[in-house]
């Protein structure tokens, strides 16, 4: 792999994640079984059902306050997750499902 194709990977992925649908967008720079993941585990210390999606709170190991904690807002359709948000706040989750914290 040469430079060259990296920084036309790099190209593709800036303009996937600005662009309306990132995983479509993406496709066509990820190999079959790609895998994604963070560095740590983190703990997940709250996955509750709410009205049209899941929230999930994460902490990450090592961190004790919740400055640090991150929430996922699952949107389900179908039965299936059609989308996932990340938030710095439990509130801002919260207002993105609709809901008041």
């Amino acid at each position: 792999m040469t430079i060259n194709d990296v920084q036309t990977i790099a190209h593709a992925v800036a303009a996937a994640l600005g662009s309306d649908d990132p995983a479509a967008a993406m496709s066509s720079v990820l190999a079959p079984g790609v895998t994604w993941r963070a560095p740590q585990q983190a703990e997940v210390h709250e996955v509750a059902a709410r009205d049209g999606g899941v929230l999930v709170g994460l902490r990450w190991p090592g961190s004790t306050t919740e400055e640090a904690d991150r929430w996922h807002v699952l949107r389900v359709e179908g039965g299936r997750i059609v989308d996932i948000v990340d938030f710095g706040l439990r509130e801002d989750a919260l207002a993105h499902l609709g809901l008041a914290a």
